[in-house]
C-alpha cells in the first residue's frame, strides 16, 4: 500500500486536495490501471513527524504562496520521500520551478495539467520508492492444464517449509480447488476473502489472517490460500478486485517468507497483474507438443508483463513414464520463445508414480516420493534464491508431511497379512530414522521434531510408501531385482 500524505496551509485546502486526487484515482479505475492501493493522509506540517514515513508528499498552492521556507522544513523532517508540489494556474514559472529544485522538491503538479497527468507522476515517483519487503511472490504457471502445476506448487511449498521458511500457497483455481482441496485444507472456498474482494471487509492484517489456514496440525510453516468463491469478477477487464486482490498479496508479503501461486488456471486481468509483481515466474513444460505451442505465447506474455529484475524461469516436468523432451525440440522450443537456454532452463523433473498419490495423503511429492526427487525440489529452490543452498540433510524428510500421510492412510482397513508386512516395515524404517542426527542448530527454526520422534508403536502406511514408491525410468532394472527378492 502507497501512503500519501497531502500538505497545505488550511484543513479545507488540504481535503480539497485530497479530493482531487480521489477523483483522478476514480478515473484511472475506470480505464483499467492498475495502481497499488492508496492511503492519503491530510496533515499539517506541525504533524508531519508523528505520522512516520511515506511513500509520497502532495504539498499543496497554498503552502508555496505562504512561505517557500515551509518547504525546505518538509524536507527536513522527510529528507528521502519524493515531494510534489501543486501549483495553481499561472505560477508554473521556469523561475519558481527552479526555486522548489533547490529547495529538493521532486516534481510539480500544474492545475493545468489533467488526471493522466498526475496518475503518470504517481506511477513514475511511486516506482522510485524501494518499500519494505520481507517476502517473495513466485508465480507457477503453465501454457495448459495438467502439465503438473499443482503438484510442483505443493511439492516447493513443503520443501521450503522443511528448510525453516514460512511459506503460503496460493490456489486460484476457482472451479475445482485442486490445490486446497489436494492438501486438505478446509474450507475449500473462501468466504472471507470474497468479502474483502467485495470490499465489505477492509484489508487488514486481521482479515487476511483468517483468510489463510494451515496445511499441518503439526507445523505453521505451510499455509493454503483457498480461492474466492467468485473468479469471473476477479478475471473481468477493468476489475475492482483485481486491484483488491493486490492489496492482499501486499499483506501476505509482510505475513511470510515466500507466496507461491499456482496460476495455471488465471487469465485477463489478475495474471497481468500477477506478472507485474512477481519475484519469480516458473513455467512448466512437457514433452505434449500441444503445451509447447500455447506455453510459448504464454512465455512471452509473461516476459513482457514481468518486473525487469524478476526471473523467468522454465522446468520441464516429465508428466508420465518414458515422456521426455528430446533435445532438439526443447532447443527449439527456447528459439521460438526468443530466451536463452542457459539462463531460464532449470532442469528437468522426473517422473514419479507418487505423482497420482499425493493428493489427500497429507503430504506432498517432497515427501511422498524418493529422496532425489526431493533433492530436485530443494535445487529449484535454491537456484531462484529462495533458499541459500541444497541442505545436507537427508532430502526430503518432512515429518509433517509424514505423519500427516500415516494418519490418512491409518484411516483404511488393511487384511491381517498385510498389516503385518506394514508393521514389519514400519519397524524398520524407525531403526532407520533413530540413528539419524537430530537437526542441527541451522534448521532449529524449521519446526521439524527429531525423527527419534516417530514411534512404531503405531502401524503406519508411511512406511510401505516410503519402501515401495515407484522409482524412476532409468532405475527400473534394480527395481524388478528388489521386488523379486521382496515377493521371494
Amino acid at each position: 500500500m502507497l501512503k500519501i500524505f497531502v500538505v497545505d496551509e488550511t484543513a479545507e485546502s488540504r481535503h480539497q486536495l485530497a479530493q482531487t486526487i480521489s477523483n483522478h484515482l476514480t478515473t484511472a479505475h475506470r480505464e483499467g490501471v492498475l495502481l497499488p492501493q492508496l492511503s492519503v493522509v491530510p496533515l499539517a506540517i506541525e504533524e508531519l513527524k508523528f505520522h512516520g514515513s511515506p511513500n509520497l508528499v502532495v504539498v499543496g498552492p497554498g503552502l508555496v504562496d505562504a512561505e517557500l521556507s515551509h518547504l525546505a522544513l518538509v524536507r527536513r523532517i522527510l529528507p528521502s520521500v519524493p515531494l510534489l508540489v501543486r501549483l495553481d494556474a499561472g505560477r508554473e514559472r521556469l523561475a519558481l520551478i527552479e526555486q522548489l529544485a533547490r529547495l529538493g522538491i521532486d516534481d510539480v503538479w500544474g492545475d493545468s495539467q489533467s488526471a493522466h497527468d498526475f496518475l503518470r507522476k504517481l506511477i513514475l515517483m511511486s516506482s522510485k520508492v524501494q518499500r519494505e519487503k520481507r517476502g517473495s511472490l513466485v508465480l507457477v504457471d503453465s501454457g495448459k492444464g495438467g502439465l503438473g502445476v499443482t503438484s510442483i506448487t505443493a511439492g516447493l511449498g513443503e520443501a521450503l517449509a522443511v528448510a525453516g521458511k514460512k511459506v503460503v500457497v496460493v490456489d486460484l483455481d476457482f472451479e475445482s480447488q485442486d490445490l486446497s482441496r489436494f492438501l486438505g485444507v478446509r474450507p475449500y472456498v473462501n468466504e472471507n476473502l470474497q468479502l474483502m474482494l467485495d470490499q465489505k471487509r477492509p484489508v487488514t492484517k486481521e482479515f487476511v489472517e483468517q483468510s489463510v489456514s494451515p496445511v499441518w496440525s503439526e507445523s505453521d510453516n505451510l499455509w493454503c490460500l483457498p480461492p474466492a468463491i467468485d473468479g469471473e469478477a476477479l478475471i473481468a477487464p477493468n476489475s475492482a478486485h483485481s486491484r483488491t486482490m493486490l492489496s492482499i498479496f501486499e499483506m501476505l508479503d509482510e505475513m511470510f517468507d515466500v507466496i507461491l501461486v499456482d496460476s495455471a488456471g488465471t487469465r485477463g486481468s489478475l495474471l497481468r497483474t500477477l506478472c507485474r509483481v512477481a519475484d519469480q515466474c516458473l513455467m512448466l513444460v512437457s514433452a505434449d507438443p500441444a503445451s509447447l505451442y500455447v506455453s510459448v505465447e504464454r512465455l512471452q506474455r509473461a516476459r513482457s508483463a514481468i518486473h525487469p529484475e524478476a526471473g523467468l524461469f522454465v522446468i520441464e516436468n516429465h508428466t508420465s513414464s518414458g515422456l521426455k523432451l528430446p533435445e532438439a525440440l526443447r532447443e527449439e522450443f527456447f528459439e521460438a520463445a526468443k530466451l536463452d537456454i542457459g539462463e531460464v532452463f532449470l532442469g528437468a523433473l522426473p517422473y514419479h508414480g507418487a505423482g497420482g498419490r499425493w493428493p489427500g495423503s497429507g503430504g506432498t511429492l517432497y515427501s511422498i516420493s524418493s529422496a532425489r526427487v526431493a533433492r530436485l525440489f530443494e535445487a529449484v529452490c535454491a537456484q531462484i534464491g529462495l533458499i541459500p543452498e541444497v541442505s545436507k540433510r537427508m532430502a526430503g524428510f518432512s515429518l509433517q508431511g509424514l505423519v500427516s500421510t500415516g494418519r490418512s492412510l491409518l484411516s483404511r482397513s488393511e487384511p491381517p497379512a498385510r498389516l503385518s508386512t506394514i508393521q514389519e516395515k514400519a519397524g524398520l524404517m524407525h531403526t532407520a530414522m533413530q540413528a539419524l542426527p537430530s537437526p542441527t542448530a541451522e534448521h532449529a527454526d524449521s519446526r521439524v521434531d527429531s525423527p527419534a520422534a516417530f514411534s512404531n508403536s503405531t502401524p503406519s502406511r508411511v512406511a510401505e510408501n516410503m519402501f515401495s514408491a515407484p522409482v524412476f525410468e532409468e532405475d527400473q532394472a534394480g527395481a524388478t531385482e528388489k521386488r523379486t527378492n521382496a515377493a521371494a
